[in-house]
């Protein structure tokens, strides 16, 4: 499903219909702008993180977002963090359109870069079944369908992260300055994410209380090619930067804009 491209590079979040809502449009009343310091933080402050997202469209809750860390392991003599990635619609969308998406993602425990990333899809009457290797000695990507058998190679670019690493290393930055670029490797395709710091402050959430907080925009695009859509995220300022709150627009006629919002 070509929309999830972009929503992919953000976070790994399946796609509903939707109405365009422009900008950050959510917790306005809920937001005080106050000078904070965001504290650096290192892979081990995310060690056993389990987090579920609502996923929500026009108000209904449409389905959910998993995502667990599940520690370090041993990949072919490298030690690996491994992070499982699952979205599902509820129980009632599920009859109209179905998403049942799994993603396993090993990155390097120090670098934080990808080195294996499996995916099975299942939207609609739509199936994948992939894994793709990230072989530095030889500096290729290799991605294998394996429904079909088709292998694609490309070059690996030295400073490139997965669709889920990025998300993983972009929160062990020291988050001083305003602007962060990543190349992002979606199978065999470079994107270039931009991440833009909007704002710091205190956010109060339901179900979470008051947080100190910092809002950041995210836009993609691939040579001349941009995504359809930006997202904005809100993340705790905390040790474990969690990911409170996002906000997803993506530019496709009937699709808008979708929020997952942390349980």
């Amino acid at each position: 499903m070509k929309r999830i491209g972009l929503v992919l590079v953000f976070l790994s979040l399946s796609c509903a219909p939707r109405v365009s809502v422009k900008g950050p449009a959510l917790y306005q009343e809920e937001w005080q702008e106050k000078e904070i310091k965001i504290p650096e933080s290192s892979l081990k402050n995310f060690s056993g993180e389990e987090y579920t997202y609502a996923v929500k469209w026009l108000g209904f809750t449409v389905g959910e977002i998993e995502f667990h860390n599940l520690g370090l392991e041993k990949y072919k003599g490298r030690e690996v963090c491994h992070i499982v990635v699952r979205a599902k619609t509820n129980k009632l969308l599920k009859y109209l359109f179905r998403v049942e998406d799994e993603i396993n993602s090993y990155m390097d425990s120090e670098t934080l870069k990808p080195v294996l990333l499996k995916v099975k899809r299942k939207e609609g009457k739509y199936r994948a079944d992939y894994e793709t290797y990230f072989d530095y000695e030889n500096k290729k990507i290799v991605h294998i369908a394996l429904l079909t058998g088709e292998k694609k190679e490309t070059d690996l670019p030295p400073d490139a992260y997965g669709t889920v690493s990025w998300f993983y290393k972009f929160r062990t930055l020291d988050l001083t300055a305003k602007n962060y670029d990543f190349t992002v490797m979606q199978r065999t395709k470079k994107w270039l994410l931009s991440i833009k710091i909007v704002k710091k402050g205190v956010l109060e959430i339901r179900k979470h209380g008051v947080l100190n907080a910092f809002l950041v925009e995210v836009s993609a695009q691939s040579g001349k090619e941009k995504a359809k859509g930006q997202a904005w995220l809100w993340f705790g300022a905390d040790k474990k930067k969690p990911l409170l709150l996002g906000q997803f627009n993506v530019d496709i006629p009937v699709v808008g804009t979708v929020i997952a919002a942390l349980q």
